[in-house]
């Protein structure tokens, strides 16, 4: 029988909420590397997506805090 000590609550209580965060997250983190990507590989398309004020507002923001 395995009894559930108060370490193993916290530790399934931080490894739900890193679950949690990466699902919320997940979207800006692709967003983020396929950016990266094409910045180092000289690839990047100089589109509304990539010089729009408000668009790049809304996406450097969470990056930022």
């Amino acid at each position: 029988m395995h009894v559930q000590t108060k370490e193993d609550e916290e530790l399934t209580g931080a490894l739900d909420s890193l679950d949690v965060s990466l699902k919320e997250n997940i979207q800006l983190l692709s967003s983020f590397e396929k950016y990266k990507k094409e910045v180092l590989g000289d690839s990047l398309d100089w589109t509304p997506m990539h010089t729009s004020q408000q668009v790049t507002a809304t996406t450097c923001r969470p990056l930022i805090n």
